[in-house]
């Protein structure tokens, strides 16, 4: 039996999760990553990608229409497993990314009962405002919809089992709580310092502010009562 401990990160798009996992990379996790370079610098492996997107489709959704419930078939459940048995080291801790995880963590959970959790976001309107930049015709109401979609089950998640989660509003809140999501997973950065991290990765700040539906406002002031209660998944 493999003693390698696996991590993912339950984070929506544009949310931080690539410098999070750039982050534990510094500190001697095994990041599953393709190296495509159609994905650049988004830490991510893109059989996990194409996986995750085919039992949402199986499910009458995609990324970006999150369906209610997840269905997946046993083709499904194959090539995961193969996945796994293929990429996962037989020691050390090895993390795997994809923010639509967040949408379908029973299916890895599945072939993972010990799989532990590290939760991220990023304010509303910030995220919105960067899907549109980077989707070109993606209206911002929609783009805070899809926050409110994969937020909610962020937080139902920590509701259910205590796992880290960090905000990526603001550089300093940022590595403060990843100096505290170190200590609970018992790693040491093996470089000096968070030289992974400038503040120029925290973009649209300006938008934190931003007015958004009451709903909305109501899950990000309820995530970030959250930050820094952190523990490891059961």
């Amino acid at each position: 039996m493999s003693s390698c401990r696996v991590l993912t990160v339950l984070g929506m798009h544009r949310s931080g999760t690539s410098c999070l996992v750039e982050g534990l990379e510094s500190a001697g996790v095994a990041a599953c990553v393709s190296g495509d370079p159609h994905l650049g610098p988004l830490r991510e492996h893109v059989e996990i990608m194409l996986l995750n997107e085919s039992v949402l489709n199986q499910s009458w959704g995609s990324w970006a229409d999150p369906p209610k419930r997840i269905k997946w078939t046993q083709e499904h459940r194959a090539a995961r497993d193969r996945f796994i048995e293929r990429h996962r080291p037989s020691s050390g801790v090895w993390l795997f990314k994809d923010p639509r995880t967040l949408l379908m963590l029973e299916f890895w959970q599945e072939a993972i009962p010990e799989l532990e959790l590290v939760g991220i976001f990023r304010s509303p309107m910030a995220v919105a405002k960067s899907l549109t930049t980077h989707l070109g015709q993606l209206p911002v109401e929609r783009g805070l919809s899809l926050w409110q979609a994969y937020n909610r089950r962020l937080f139902d998640y920590r509701k259910r089992s205590a796992f880290p989660v960090l905000t990526f509003d603001s550089g300093d809140g940022f590595l403060k709580g990843f100096g505290s999501l170190l200590n609970a997973l018992k790693l040491t950065p093996q470089r000096d310092g968070f030289d992974f991290f400038t503040p120029s990765k925290v973009h649209n700040n300006v938008w934190q502010a931003a007015p958004v539906p009451d709903q909305i406002d109501q899950l990000w002031r309820a995530l970030r009562s959250i930050t820094g209660a952190l523990g490891r998944s059961p």
